[in-house]
């Protein structure tokens, strides 16, 4: 592991969930806001779909506890979701964005839950990469006024089941959420800003 994979994994481990919704596959979410037993957590809206706003899932963190969150908002045409937990003991710091540009050979790290046959990992890991271009713009769907956003392609490694995955900077800096693996081995993470 690099002293970049270290620093991330020490500092924003604690920041992970691994998400559950109702009869779907497993994503990944991470806490952006964090105080007075209150965390909301950021993820995919596809890992969502089929749930109702308002309606609860089981939320784990790398240390083995479980918490319940609450779906609050989805945004299909950015493909990023937030839930809720409350009334929580757990403790991290929160991840926060970074508002600045992306550029392509910048270094990236995702940090996320994976998959191994038949099991999930209980602790999260870091895949480097670099970004590969630049920002993709992508319409959502077909509504008339449906804003236009980015969408950046990376290399780094990824694994069904990272989808929700927040993505650094080499500065320990909050980019993006890890939204798809495409055909040409690249994958694609969406910044909120956009």
């Amino acid at each position: 592991m690099s002293r970049l994979d270290e620093t991330i994994f020490a500092k924003f481990e604690r920041s992970m969930v691994r998400l559950h919704s109702p009869g779907r596959t497993t994503g990944n979410g991470f806490i952006v806001y964090s105080m007075s037993g209150t965390h909301l957590v950021m993820s995919c809206e596809h890992i969502m779909q089929g749930v109702a706003l308002g309606s609860s899932m089981p939320a784990y963190f790398s240390d083995k506890s479980n918490e319940t969150a609450m779906l609050l908002h989805v945004d299909k045409v950015r493909d990023l979701s937030l839930l809720k937990i409350a009334d929580s003991q757990h403790v991290c710091t929160p991840v926060e964005f970074f508002a600045g540009p992306t550029v392509p050979e910048m270094d990236v790290v995702m940090l996320s839950f994976f998959r191994m046959v038949g099991s999930h990992v209980v602790r999260p890991g870091t895949f480097q990469g670099k970004i590969v271009g630049p920002p993709d713009t992508r319409k959502g769907p077909p509504i008339a006024q449906t804003p236009e956003h980015e969408c950046v392609r990376s290399n780094y490694v990824a694994s069904p089941g990272a989808s929700g995955s927040p993505v650094f900077s080499k500065s320990c800096l909050w980019l993006g959420c890890m939204l798809a693996m495409q055909t040409d081995s690249r994958m694609v993470f969406q910044s909120p800003q956009s």
